[in-house]
């Protein structure tokens, strides 16, 4: 056999494979734990880690085939290079079904938001797989049209009847997450949240959970005192407090709830018995 035996072979293969496979598989494991465009830009640069991966075992195979031709030590490099081939084929066309999926839950959501609320029965009827299983760019398309805007105003328009279709959404299945109650609180949707709430409780799911409060009470402690938006996070935060939240719940070692919003001077205890009489704002 000509240059290297085999065994040295095996031995470079692995000190290509495994670096590229642990940093992989940490990058993908991270973005399993995160969210949005964050858990994607995780996903997407592990991807890349195990394109170079591929891109060195495949120029290894051919240099090894190219060295000894039709030897036996081809063998081995001729199945890896076959099944880098159909891995990749399998694995790429997986990921093109699964993106492409996503963004056809984010075009329904984006189309359900711009049709006439009379058409929006027939396009929930049309695509009851889109409302039981979500993918989280659907999500976030339904939380962007449905929402608020960065000033607190509702992106659609009233005769577009944005909790009427949010409402009907909800009636056909759509599971309000942690994320997306998290979500409405942070901007501030008093009513988003109050519809979120009512269906997570009607689902025997938590319907003001601690996160989401902690989210409220961020945004409001955030907003500039003069910024009407001050006035839309203190309803919502005020909204978690009246519906029993967990005041006492502490987030990655933050101070609860309670000990953050008397620090701000919030008598949230007197919303718990009547209207609050907060001389702060």
């Amino acid at each position: 056999m000509i240059g290297l035996p085999l065994p040295r072979d095996l031995l470079l293969l692995l000190h290509v494979t495994l670096p590229c496979w642990m940093a992989a598989g940490a990058l993908f494991l991270a973005g399993e734990h995160s969210r949005g465009w964050s858990g994607l830009s995780l996903a997407i640069y592990g991807v890349l880690r195990l394109a170079i991966w591929a891109v060195l075992v495949i120029a290894l195979c051919i240099w090894i085939l190219l060295r000894d031709g039709f030897a036996p030590s081809s063998g081995l490099p001729a199945l890896v290079l076959i099944g880098t081939i159909a891995g990749g084929a399998v694995w790429g066309g997986s990921k093109w079904l699964e993106q492409r999926r996503c963004t056809q839950g984010a075009d329904f959501f984006a189309a359900y938001a711009a049709a006439a609320p009379t058409e929006r029965r027939d396009m929930i009827a049309a695509q009851p797989a889109i409302l039981a299983q979500p993918t989280w760019c659907g999500i976030e398309a339904l939380q962007y049209w449905f929402g608020l805007d960065h000033e607190g105003r509702p992106v659609l328009s009233e005769d577009q009847d944005r909790l009427g279709g949010l409402h009907l959404l909800l009636q056909a299945g759509l599971m309000p997450t942690d994320q997306m109650i998290y979500d409405a609180a942070r901007y501030g949707d008093v009513e988003m949240v109050r519809l979120y709430a009512q269906f997570r409780a009607a689902a025997g799911l938590e319907p003001w959970p601690p996160r989401a409060a902690s989210a409220a009470f961020e945004a409001y402690d955030n907003t500039d005192p003069g910024s009407p938006l001050r006035v839309q996070h203190l309803a919502a935060l005020r909204l978690f407090v009246e519906g029993g939240v967990d005041m006492t719940h502490k987030t990655g070692g933050m101070p609860s709830l309670a000990d953050r919003m008397e620090r701000a001077g919030l008598p949230w205890r007197n919303w718990l018995i009547g209207p609050e009489n907060n001389t702060r704002d």
